[in-house]
């Protein structure tokens, strides 16, 4: 427990290392978020580099390699997600003015064979 939150904690002679969830709720099907606090105990600087972490799940006596996922990934994701938003809401709005252009236009035949628009 730290700071009233479930966490895991290891403290090593020269460092001290939390790690413990975002948040208190996992969404179903969502990507699990975990804060990862390093603090430096030693006199002497520690060089710590965000692509060395790795994370490894432990399913029914297996091992299973996990993506780390740094910020910055995660913000490119959320601006390819808004250009693909932005893009089908123009496609769609360009399918509703089409639909619009054409209401109240027809083509008919009657059982004599005239034909004719509306």
């Amino acid at each position: 427990m730290r700071y009233g939150q479930a966490a895991l904690v290891s403290r090593q002679k020269s460092s001290l290392v939390v790690v413990r969830p975002a948040s208190r709720q996992v969404r179903a099907n969502g990507r699990p978020v975990f804060l990862v606090a390093i603090n430096n105990l030693s006199k002497v600087p520690v060089d710590f580099r965000v692509a060395q972490v790795e994370a490894t799940q432990h399913v029914a006596g297996s091992d299973y390699g996990m993506q780390v996922v740094m910020d910055e990934m995660l913000v490119q994701e959320e601006k390819n997600r808004q250009v693909a938003a932005a893009v089908f809401t123009g496609l769609g709005a360009a399918g509703n003015t089409y639909s619009a252009s054409q209401a109240g236009y027809g083509h008919y035949t009657t059982p004599s064979g005239r034909t004719g628009t509306f």
